[in-house]
């Protein structure tokens, strides 16, 4: 008999074991949060975007249209980034699918994990990223908020000089904002609004909670039923000893 109850005891710790897991597992699935101050932005710039780009100015309005570009960046190392910038242009009927235009080497070299500078440089033929003629399009240096977003802000020394703000408002998305002329008259505004492509959610992600749910319940049931079965064991021993005595 007690070794009977011992099988049972063990049972139900088992089942409580699975409970645990089940609630730590649901615990680590919960939705990814943005970067954590400092940013470290050479792991948040790391990978694919689709930037969006809208211009107007003071003086002719809206601009035409909206301009897609991509940047393709790779993290070299804990301090630097390297990769390229493009523009789509028109569909090649020859080769199929969407040319490039505007197309421009990236590098940015950070002396802290949210201070740098950002490198641009025209694409040669036959020239490679490292042997490019980088010029400094702006220094990084981000700051955080009250409302929780990461800005840097600054000087732009693109073709036409400028200030810019640059803010990471979420995990996959940023937007710059570049602000060029030589007063109000001229004033020149482009708004890049960017997106990273979400990461595929795990299984554990979108079934996590179901599971959950589920295992509290099942543990309850093996909780319920376990003791159930132990305390009428031990009434039953009682019982068979009553009857010896007697």
């Amino acid at each position: 008999e007690r070794v009977s109850e011992q099988r049972g005891m063990a049972r139900l710790l088992s089942a409580l074991g699975l409970c645990l897991v089940g609630c730590v597992l649901v615990a680590a699935s919960g939705k990814p949060v943005g970067p954590k101050p400092p940013v470290d932005f050479a792991d948040f710039f790391n990978g694919n975007w689709t930037v969006e780009t809208r211009s107007q100015s003071a003086s002719k309005g809206a601009g035409g249209g909206v301009t897609v570009g991509h940047y393709e960046m790779r993290r070299e190392g804990e301090l630097r980034l390297m990769g390229l910038y493009y523009e789509d242009a028109h569909a090649d009927d020859e080769v199929g699918g969407m040319t490039r235009k505007k197309e421009l080497w990236i590098r940015v070299d950070l002396e802290t994990p949210s201070k740098g500078v950002f490198y641009t440089a025209k694409m040669q033929e036959e020239e490679d990223a490292w042997a490019a003629d980088y010029k400094k399009l702006f220094d990084l240096d981000f700051e955080v908020h009250a409302n929780g977003a990461r800005v840097s802000q600054g000087a732009w020394f693109g073709k036409k000089k400028g200030l810019y703000t640059l803010t990471i408002t979420r995990q996959l998305n940023f937007e710059l904002v570049i602000y060029t002329g030589d007063d109000a008259a001229s004033l020149t505004v482009q708004y890049m609004s960017a997106r990273k492509p979400a990461p595929p959610k795990s299984m554990l992600y979108q079934y996590g909670p179901t599971a959950f749910i589920m295992a509290v319940f099942l543990g309850s049931k093996l909780l319920k039923n376990g003791f159930g079965r132990i305390a009428a064991k031990r009434e039953a021993a009682r019982a068979r000893r009553a009857d010896k005595s007697e």
